[in-house]
């Protein structure tokens, strides 16, 4: 499987690169209030509202603010657009399934995994980006991105009249 590599907090990561649509600096977040806390908000992306994954809050990471070196990947799942902040990207790089650890043959299985690496420095975590939400986060972040969607729209329509 290739994967795009990353890193968040000096760990490596990584997300199959057949959900990868582009990988961008970091731009301005809009807050998205009332939604789960690891979203950090959204960013328009030509014309679309995309929620932005703070991976260090959704891993109990030390938080960092927001900076310039930072990327984000825009990945796509069954269910939603994300925009994944992340440190830094390594690159496309190849995983033989041969070398993959199935996580639920881990000690302790993540549904956030999928797989994961052993590298000869270290290990590559390869997340499940469709896992990112729960059942009643999916619920809550629909919930605040609708009610974004329609304050913006009600802001726009009171600035035409």
């Amino acid at each position: 499987m290739n994967v795009l590599a990353f890193s968040v907090d000096n760990q490596r990561y990584a997300v199959d690169l057949n959900c990868v649509n582009k990988v961008f600096p970091a731009v301005a977040i809009s807050p998205l209030p009332d939604s789960p806390a690891f979203v950090a908000g959204l960013v328009n992306v030509h014309g679309t509202l995309i929620p932005v994954a703070n991976l260090r809050l959704k891993f109990n990471l030390p938080v960092t603010e927001l900076a310039l070196q930072h990327r984000f990947l825009w990945v796509t799942t069954p269910d939603r657009e994300w925009l994944l902040w992340v440190d830094s990207v390594e690159g496309v790089q190849w995983c033989p399934p041969e070398q993959q650890e199935q996580a639920s043959t881990l000690p302790q299985p993540s549904s956030q995994l999928s797989a994961m690496v052993a590298l000869t420095d270290g290990v590559m975590l390869i997340q499940d980006v469709s896992a990112l939400l729960t059942a009643d986060e999916q619920e809550v972040l629909e919930h605040a991105v609708y009610n974004s969607t329609l304050s913006t729209l009600s802001t726009l329509s009171y600035g035409v009249s």
